[in-house]
């Protein structure tokens, strides 16, 4: 097979500045990397910080000849005037969208006739930011509560709405007074959780009381657990899946044959009520629907404030954050499912916006919470000791062993290291 050459008979363009055409005699193209670096007293050599790529720049030699040329020029020289970049045609490299003029000049030689030069110098534009556009890890952390919030008010909203227009019919007052008998057995599951009694107000009068007292519940769930540094990890995963069995508790409540074999922690002397007639499938649906709702914005609430604490004090591995925004994740996705499933268009979007809203904040907080520590890399050791002699070898300083005892659970002995034994380690 022949093979195509590439040459500049065939692909050099013809130069071109916010769509004015010239000759081009010669380009100068330069990039620059911005460096930090470190230097450490009694030690040969540093540390070199790579913090990224300048703005390249370039240098163009434009040439105008013959009789004609100074019209050209004049009108080259009132373009280049203009304030603001522009596009620029490189005669190699094609389209570059936004490049800043920064100086130009014109040279004419005697020994030149009809012939002058303009030297153009440009630099890459970026778009502008203002002031303070960055946000910080624990303030996206913070913000996830926000959206955490509006997900909860959508959803009992959606649900109050429902509830409104399903008791404007008498023909559905008995599954509606099954639907209550459900509501209130599934507030006895979760209260018995806690150890407490059970409101005996009129859920269905209110469906919104029902929501508050849903949301309490589920927020005293979350005040059970510590979750101090040693046990963030172990508290996080029996929250994720208490709840994941709380959302279950209206379907299994409204079939009273099936025995609430999940919830073994109910108290005794508290017997959950059982409808005497079904509920509509509907009506528990919307009632699944409102529970995943406020137990995933429960579950984003609570990673919000653990995302935030990791900004400022990190404890937790990347995995181990991965694992909390993943179990978040899926809750949203199971409460946008439903919400899909239940309710028409019209009113599940503002639910499932917030929900992916909600989604994506969790997702950009855990990446800016992860992007904070360095590198987890695995590196060998190279001399017999103990942790405390490895975390002064890598990073000089003896105090980040509990940070390799962490990041290593499955390290028997931290206190007899081998020569090549492999740790898992911050780069830095």
């Amino acid at each position: 097979m022949e093979e195509k050459l590439m040459s500049w008979k065939d692909n050099l363009l013809d130069a071109s500045f916010r769509g004015m055409v010239f000759d081009c005699l010669q380009t100068e193209d330069e990039a620059e990397r911005d460096t930090a670096s470190h230097a450490y007293p009694y030690m040969d050599g540093e540390d070199v910080e790579d913090l990224g790529r300048k703005a390249r720049q370039l240098r163009l030699t434009a040439v105008f000849f013959g009789d004609d040329y100074d019209s050209r020029l004049q009108a080259f020289l009132a373009m280049l005037d203009e304030p603001g970049h522009g596009e620029l045609i490189h005669p190699v490299f094609g389209s570059m969208a936004r490049m800043q003029l920064l100086r130009h000049v014109v040279r004419h030689s005697a020994e030149d006739v009809d012939y002058c030069t303009v030297e153009l110098t440009f630099k890459e534009a970026t778009p502008s930011q203002p002031f303070f556009v960055q946000q910080l890890p624990a303030q996206q952390a913070q913000s996830l509560a926000l959206q955490a919030d509006t997900v909860r008010q959508a959803g009992i909203a959606v649900f109050d709405q429902a509830l409104s227009g399903l008791k404007q019919w008498q023909a559905n007052l008995a599954p509606l007074q099954a639907l209550g008998t459900v509501m209130t057995g599934t507030l006895a599951a979760v209260r018995s959780q806690l150890h407490g009694l059970v409101a005996g107000a009129s859920l269905l009068d209110s469906p919104r009381a029902f929501a508050a007292e849903l949301v309490g519940l589920l927020d005293g769930l979350v005040d059970l657990r510590g979750f101090d540094t040693d046990t963030i990890a172990s508290d996080w995963n029996s929250l994720a899946r208490q709840l994941d069995r709380i959302v279950l508790l209206p379907v299994q409540l409204s079939r009273p044959a099936d025995p609430l074999s999940d919830f073994p922690s109910v108290a005794e002397g508290q017997p959950i009520p059982a409808p005497t007639l079904p509920p509509h499938p509907q009506d528990v649906a919307q009632l699944t629907a409102l529970v995943q709702a406020v137990a995933a914005s429960t579950l984003a609430s609570t990673a919000s404030e653990l995302l935030a604490d990791q900004a400022e004090q990190p404890t937790l591995t990347p995995p181990q954050l991965e694992t909390i925004a993943n179990d978040v994740r899926q809750l949203l996705q199971t409460s946008i499912d439903s919400h899909q499933a239940t309710y028409p268009l019209e009113l599940a979007r503002p639910v499932i916006a917030a929900l992916k809203d909600t989604a994506q904040a969790v997702q950009e907080a855990a990446r800016a919470v992860i992007a904070l520590a360095p590198p987890l890399i695995q590196r060998r050791v190279e001399q017999d000791g103990n942790l405390h002699l490895q975390a002064f070898a890598w990073y000089g300083d003896y105090r980040r062993a509990a940070e390799l005892a962490r990041l290593n659970p499955t390290l028997r002995n931290p206190n007899h290291l081998q020569a090549g034994d492999l740790l898992h380690a911050y780069a830095r």
